[in-house]
């Protein structure tokens, strides 16, 4: 019996901003764009959970070498927080664990919630969810906890830096419908929106979960440049991809003669232009004459030194 050809893997080298349906995780759609393109080298650069919706980038190729700079990247998201009922993995997918008399979510307002909300603004310790997938000890918390182990969850420095509630929906008892909070949250990396929900209704005396999450910003990148699965094929994705010098846009941007590309692919220290001082470049891209992003530049010793290399050829 003849063997089935196999498809040739396809090189691509940039971006690919994805609109992440619900129920897929993160490596789902990785899975799925692997099919779809025919690339099998990408990563992700901050994982969403199954019921998120959302942006998710993908990074191709010599992009992968991206990942842990474009991971640092604070976020956004747009979340729905049902109160009156708490879950073991602080969001509608876990078993309930407890829940409110309607006596006290008849009683809640608008401007409580408001008031809530804006004691997070700022930099605090946040515990993520025990149904994670932190690593501890090299296991991910969420198995422990699925085999009912006792799971002690490190905290973790968080930042929030806007925190809007965009629409309060009081609950009605007669019909069974749970009061519910709509909130946008701009935040620093390894921030958990489950634990937010869970922590501000602890705030509050009240029970709460994570009933639904989109991502609408992640670093440069925005939700509406992002495509669905559907529209993603190997014969479109060049005209999809966003060029790997643009990953970075906050990072000064230095075009380089074709003698400095050769010698910073060599690895060689360079000389840094006069006009930009030590101070103002911390990161920096370096193109080739082409365009086309080469390495990520810092400063030692009054000259450029390489921190990554790229050859998206």
């Amino acid at each position: 019996m003849a063997r089935k050809a196999k498809r040739p893997s396809k090189i691509a080298h940039g971006l690919l901003l994805i609109d992440k349906p619900k129920g897929h995780s993160s490596f789902d759609v990785i899975r799925d764009l692997r099919r779809l393109t025919g690339v099998k080298k990408m990563g992700h650069t901050g994982t969403l959970d199954p019921m998120a919706t959302g942006l998710l980038v993908i990074c191709l190729g010599e992009g992968t070498k991206l990942v842990p700079y474009l991971t640092a990247d604070d976020k956004s998201y747009e979340a729905e927080i049902t109160f009156g009922m708490s879950t073991d993995s602080y969001d509608a997918e876990g078993e309930m664990v407890a829940q409110d008399p309607w006596i006290k979510l008849d009683t809640l307002t608008q401007e409580q919630v408001q008031d809530t909300l804006a004691r997070f603004l700022g930099t605090h310790e946040q515990r993520p969810p025990a149904f994670s997938a932190i690593k501890v000890n090299g296991e991910r918390l969420y198995a422990k906890a699925r085999r009912g182990e006792e799971v002690e969850v490190p905290t973790r420095t968080v930042t929030f830096y806007e925190l809007e509630l965009l629409s309060f929906t009081p609950g009605q008892a007669e019909q069974g419908l749970l009061p519910k909070a709509s909130v946008r949250v701009k935040c620093s990396k390894g921030t958990y929106i489950r634990s937010l929900a869970f922590d501000l209704g602890q705030n509050m005396g009240l029970n709460t979960h994570l009933s639904a999450l989109k991502r609408t910003q992640a670093g440069a990148f925005v939700l509406e440049h992002s495509q669905s699965l559907e529209n993603i094929s190997g014969e479109n994705l060049d005209q999809l991809l966003t060029p790997l010098v643009e990953a970075l846009p906050q990072a000064t941007h230095l075009a380089l003669s074709q003698e400095a590309v050769l010698a910073v692919r060599q690895g060689k220290l360079i000389t840094a232009p006069s006009d930009l001082p030590p101070s103002e470049l911390s990161l920096c891209r370096a193109t080739d004459p082409q365009g086309r992003l080469v390495a990520l530049l810092t400063f030692e010793k009054g000259k450029l030194k390489v921190l990554r290399g790229f050859n998206p050829e």
